[in-house]
């Protein structure tokens, strides 16, 4: 199974960027799209922590850099992604690359979604039990 990942960014986790770098190598990540809703700070974190990481052929940035929210973006790169199987995810949530392993094990015609939390309390999250 191939995962297209879709990526709403306003470019504020720096992090992101190494995580970004890890899942063009993984093979069950055919295409990265990215939603630039901030060019101004996408240029800002570039130049502190460089990355060749959007040249890579897996990954395309879209928008315009203007601010659509959230919710438009993630509406627009679904539209744009060429697989099934999407993996959306917010740009400051890294987790676990092989998690994708145990995910296409769940997913179904039935169950086409599943979510992930970071389960983090200081951004009021519910803990994580399994």
């Amino acid at each position: 199974m191939q995962f297209s990942y879709c990526m709403p960014s306003m470019w504020r986790y720096p992090p992101i960027l190494k995580f970004l770098e890890d899942l063009v190598l993984f093979d069950r990540i055919d295409e990265i799209l990215i939603w630039n809703n901030d060019e101004v700070r996408r240029q800002a974190v570039i130049q502190e922590h460089p990355t060749t990481v959007f040249d890579h052929p897996k990954v395309r940035l879209l928008g315009t850099g203007d601010n659509i929210g959230c919710n438009a973006a993630w509406n627009e790169l679904v539209r744009e992604a060429r697989n099934e199987a999407i993996c959306m995810n917010n740009d400051d949530n890294i987790w676990p690359i092989q998690t994708l392993f145990r995910v296409e094990d769940h997913l179904s015609e039935e169950k086409p979604l599943i979510c992930m939390s970071a389960g983090d309390p200081v951004w009021h999250q519910p803990p994580l039990e399994t």
